[in-house]
C-alpha cells in the first residue's frame, strides 16, 4: 500500500458530533498534515447530518458558525471527503496497486466531478502525466528525477499488466 494511505481512514464505529469537532480541531490546530481525517469527518458528519446533534437547523450553517467555512468551502470538504474514501477502499482491494492520495482540495473536487467508474483511471493517467511534466523540469535533483522516473515505471507496467477497466467497472 502507498505512503500517504497507510492509517489515513478514520475508524468505522459511529461517532457524534461532538466526537467528530475535537478531531476537527486536533487535526486542525496541530497541522500534521491529516487532511484525509478532515476531509472524512466532514464528509461523515454532512452525510449522517451530524450537525442537527447540535441544534444547526442545516450543515452550512454548522460549517458556518463553528468552522468559519463558507459554503463552497464546506462542500468542497465533503467531496475531499469522499473522494479519498472511494480511494481508499479501491487501494484496499488492490494493494499491489501503487496510487498516490491527492494532497489538496483542488484535486479531490476534480476527482469528484468524474464518475466513479472512471475515477480511478483518471487520477492515475493525471498521476502519469504529472510524473511526466515534472521530468522535464530543469530543477529537480537526481535523486528526485530518479525517483519520478521509478513511478513513472511502476505505473507504465500497472497499466500494460492490467486490463483497468475490467477493475474498475
Amino acid at each position: 500500500m502507498n505512503n500517504n494511505a497507510i492509517n489515513c481512514s478514520l475508524p468505522t464505529r459511529e461517532i457524534d458530533l461532538k466526537e467528530a469537532n475535537v478531531l476537527l480541531r486536533e487535526y486542525l490546530e496541530t497541522s500534521r498534515g491529516e487532511q484525509f481525517y478532515v476531509w472524512q469527518i466532514f464528509a461523515r458528519i454532512y452525510t449522517q447530518k451530524l450537525w442537527k446533534q447540535a441544534g444547526y437547523e442545516n450543515f452550512t450553517d454548522y460549517c458556518f458558525q463553528v468552522w468559519g467555512y463558507g459554503k463552497t468551502h464546506a462542500y468542497n470538504l465533503v467531496k475531499a471527503g469522499e473522494v479519498i474514501n472511494h480511494l481508499l477502499k479501491f487501494i484496499k482491494l488492490h494493494p499491489n496497486i501503487h496510487i498516490n492520495l491527492p494532497t489538496s482540495v483542488k484535486e479531490t473536487v476534480a476527482l469528484a466531478k468524474i464518475p466513479e467508474s472512471k475515477r480511478i483511471n483518471a487520477w492515475i493517467s493525471y498521476q502519469a502525466s504529472k510524473s511526466s511534466a515534472l521530468l522535464t523540469s530543469p530543477t529537480f535533483k537526481t535523486r528526485e528525477v530518479q525517483h519520478q522516473i521509478n513511478l513513472e515505471k511502476s505505473i507504465d507496467l500497472l497499466l500494460s499488466s492490467f486490463c483497468l477497466q475490467d477493475i474498475f467497472t
